[in-house]
């Protein structure tokens, strides 16, 4: 839309005005003139030239060329150019850059993939709340009733024990945590993983992360397109500009924007801008697109291929949802409708009820128009979530941002980094003037040098001399006798030995100094780079591996928060799909995604839109961890309190939650070593039993056998008496 010039302002829009206003094109327009004042014309960041978009792109751009090796060469050859005509004089010098700065960069980046840590989710609204409680309540009454169980099955024979009979209130969350997780998390987790795959997200991590490091800042934008769904893009820190920040989330931030340069015909397919008021923006960008021509008669398809540079806008403001309270006669009230924010019922002012809340509007600007806009609405993130915080389609981060200036670990060793080039140079220098030791020839000596009347020439006898100093190096003298002036020891020739060696030893000392130096200032010590001795002692290896990444914990941490924050714009994205889709056409998207992967869940999206989700960040245990963890299940299962099939659940669940892991562990070892404890009970109560048994039946059998004894001799007697 074209808008009149008098209808802008440079000053900040009323962020407070009506819905119906701030949705107008108008109000659009006067953001983005004030964005582009404060950038492009002056404003808090400009410097001398009024363009401080101008000035952090410069800055930008410095930055990545250090660390491509390919920054300006111009300064170092004005150190070897003191004087005029001194750079004629080492012509020779290759003045290439070395690429220092990439090795510590790439070191740093690396060290914050996200292999390193991973986002655990947690549904934390009341609908999950109530499931996980009755799921608690469920268990308990178990745990309670375990007498009733084992009773059971001892009388009657009939075995109605639970898969998990817990053993405390703590075993019971343990085991909610691990084994009965809610099927809306699992369904997230698969949704963001989806949407992260199918944005590329691996390439985007690589360059939010490298940006982070050499230039300070990451940014990406979220976003939902009609016909793909969630949408993450990468945004370019140089085409990227935001209100005034100093704190390094952006939390204070009222505008974000970036600046994508695009052809007429694609302003066309985006806008509903007329062919006059096209032919208006291209005569505009005349002399950038170097095209001269009588833009209202020419043919318009001369002009489709013309670029513009278009500004990517969203403002953060409120917005007022304002219901009408109907009475019915006895003055009660019965119904509420939804009406405009403008509307006001003078009659009865109690009939209004009204709530704001936090809203952010986007839109496209013709940068230098000061009148072409289009696509002004509110922003398509409508999900609220319970503390009313609408998420901006922007998601940035800073190591250091201080009064909006950015800082970064590149930039820091930008000083040392021009010591060492220097250096290098001076060294280089240095080394391509090397000379052999000189040799002083006094001419006149070698001309008193003779062959003592053999006849031979006196050149002849000079280049014997020389001859033997070469060969032999012996050096060659002739005392001349000067009458009263007594004897002169003549020396034709006397080598004097050069001092560069010594000069040389000196620059790589000082090259070294600052190599030092920037191990010092980053924290990329010989441990953390793989330069170490490897006999050194062990524990002298850890503590300087530990002090470097304690040096570089700030940059992790920044990039496991941003990661963190990308994941939670995207829940609310797709939670407005759920909302508002009412087509159903994404939502079948998503439900693919998931029935791909697991069917069982698909029942937990129907209420997708009344969940909330809560995030949190887990580090990835190293090799160390996980080879403690497992020298401790193989102890385990030689006591056999844990078996094989526990053990690789065990070491499955502590690749993601170290804690958890272990706590599982503990909870299986002290199960399995109280069932061992009761079954070594009853099978001594069984021992006794049957010991006593025993003793009983050796009893009664020595009494049987003592009564057959009696028996026989009574019967003796009786024979013997007969006879």
């Amino acid at each position: 839309m074209m808008l009149n010039n008098n209808t802008t302002t440079n000053t900040i829009p009323d962020p407070l005005a009506p819905d119906h206003i701030k949705v107008k094109d108008a109000f659009g327009l006067s953001v983005a003139v004030h964005i582009a004042s404060e950038w492009f014309n002056g404003g808090f960041v400009s410097s001398n030239n009024g363009n401080g978009f101008q000035d952090r792109n410069k800055k930008i751009q410095e930055l990545r060329a250090y660390y491509r090796g390919t920054q300006n060469i111009d300064k170092y050859k004005k150190w070897f150019a003191k004087n005029s005509g001194d750079l004629a004089m080492v012509e020779n010098m290759d003045f290439r850059n070395i690429n220092f700065a990439e090795k510590f960069c790439n070191i740093v980046i690396n060290g914050i993939q996200d292999d390193f840590y991973r986002l655990d989710i947690r549904s934390i609204d009341r609908l999950s709340a109530d499931e996980k409680r009755k799921k608690f309540i469920e268990h308990k009454t178990n745990q309670m009733s375990k007498e009733f169980f084992e009773n059971a099955k001892n009388e009657l024979g009939i075995d109605m024990t639970p898969e998990f009979m817990p053993e405390s209130d703590e075993e019971i969350l343990l085991y909610q945590e691990i084994k009965e997780r809610p099927a809306i998390e699992i369904a997230e987790e698969i949704n963001i993983d989806f949407v992260k795959k199918s944005s590329r997200w691996e390439n985007i991590k690589y360059e939010v992360d490298r940006d982070l490091v050499t230039v300070g800042l990451n940014v990406i934008r979220c976003w939902i397109d009609i016909n793909d769904g969630v949408q993450v893009e990468y945004i370019d820190p140089e085409k990227f500009g935001h209100s005034y920040c100093n704190k390094n989330d952006f939390s204070d931030v009222y505008y974000y924007f970036y600046i994508e340069t695009l052809t007429i015909n694609e302003v066309k397919r985006e806008s509903n801008f007329t062919d006059i008021q096209l032919r208006d923006i291209a005569s505009k960008y005349a002399t950038q697109n170097k095209v001269y021509i009588d833009f209202d008669s020419c043919d318009f398809k001369d002009l489709l291929g013309m670029k513009v540079d278009v500004m990517r806008y969203s403002y953060k403001s409120s917005k007022e949802i304002v219901f009408k309270k109907s009475y019915n006669d006895k003055k009660e009230p019965w119904k509420v409708s939804q009406r405009d924010s403008s509307w006001e019922n003078k009659g009865n002012p109690n009939t209004k009820i009204s709530k704001v809340l936090d809203t952010w509007y986007e839109g496209n600007y013709i940068i230098g128009s000061q009148q072409y806009i289009y696509g002004w609405k509110e922003c398509e993130n409508l999900a609220k979530d319970q503390m009313n915080k609408a998420l901006p389609p922007f998601v940035c981060r800073a190591t250091n941002i201080y009064k909006n200036e950015l800082q970064s670990f590149l930039g820091n060793i930008i000083p040392l980094l021009d010591q060492l080039q220097y250096q290098s140079l001076k060294i280089q220098h240095l080394y391509r003037e090397l000379k052999p030791d000189l040799i002083q020839i006094d001419v006149d000596s070698l001309a008193d040098l003779t062959d003592e009347g053999k006849g031979e020439k006196k050149s002849e006898i000079w280049q014997t001399a020389l001859s033997i100093l070469d060969v032999k190096g012996v050096i060659v003298t002739k005392r001349v006798d000067m009458g009263e002036m007594g004897i002169k020891e003549g020396s034709p020739a006397r080598p004097i030995p050069q001092q560069q060696g010594s000069a040389l030893a000196q620059l790589l000392n000082v090259f070294a100094m600052y190599y030092n130096q920037i191990r010092e200032v980053t924290g990329v010590n010989p441990a953390r780079d793989g330069s170490l001795n490897p006999n050194s002692l062990v524990g002298v290896n850890q503590m300087m591996l530990l002090a470097s990444n304690t040096a570089t914990k700030h940059i992790v941490d920044t990039a496991t928060m941003f990661d963190k924050k990308v994941c939670e714009t995207i829940s609310s994205r797709i939670k407005t799909i759920y909302m508002f889709d009412d087509e159903g056409r994404l939502k079948k998207l998503y439900e693919s995604a998931i029935g791909t992967q697991n069917v069982n869940i698909l029942d937990a999206l129907k209420n997708r839109h009344l969940h909330e989700f809560g995030y949190s960040v887990e580090m990835v245990p190293d090799k160390e961890m996980l080879n403690e963890l497992k020298q401790d299940l193989s102890l385990a299962i030689q006591e056999q309190t844990v078996d094989l099939s526990e053990k690789y659940q065990i070491l499955e669940l502590a690749k993601n939650n170290y804690k958890k892991a272990y706590e599982y562990m503990r909870f299986i070892r002290n199960r399995r070593q109280k069932q061992k404890m009761e079954e070594n009970q009853a099978n001594m109560q069984m021992q006794t039993q049957g010991n006593i048994q025993s003793a009983q039946a050796a009893a009664e059998a020595e009494s049987q056998a003592y009564q057959q004894k009696k028996m026989i001799d009574l019967d003796f007697e009786k024979q013997m008496a007969q006879i």
